[in-house]
């Protein structure tokens, strides 16, 4: 199973920007590679296809506070910007 969790990772560090159905499709591929492995049964199988698929809840979490993190910083850009004008028509 973790085998399985690092793959899903080097494939979505590779594919970069990845939207919910590109990933739900590299989830499903990995999982059903490593059901196919000796000694896996069908209840380990379905909990790592459900893992793996929850992983696309904790990506998205993980980019909003850059999101967040770069709409303030453009906001205290314009303050700043706001101020120079301000104090240069002065």
């Amino acid at each position: 199973m973790l085998k399985a969790r690092a793959e899903m990772m080097d494939l979505v560090e590779k594919a970069q920007d990845i939207d919910r159905e590109t990933y739900m499709q590299l989830a499903g591929e990995v999982a059903k590679r490593y059901a196919g492995a000796a000694g896996v049964t069908a209840a380990e199988s379905q909990r790592l296809m459900k893992d793996l698929k929850s992983g696309w809840a904790y990506l998205q979490s993980q980019k909003k506070p850059a999101a967040r993190k770069a709409k303030a910083v453009a906001k205290s850009a314009k303050k700043v910007a706001k101020k120079a004008a301000k104090k240069s028509g002065r």
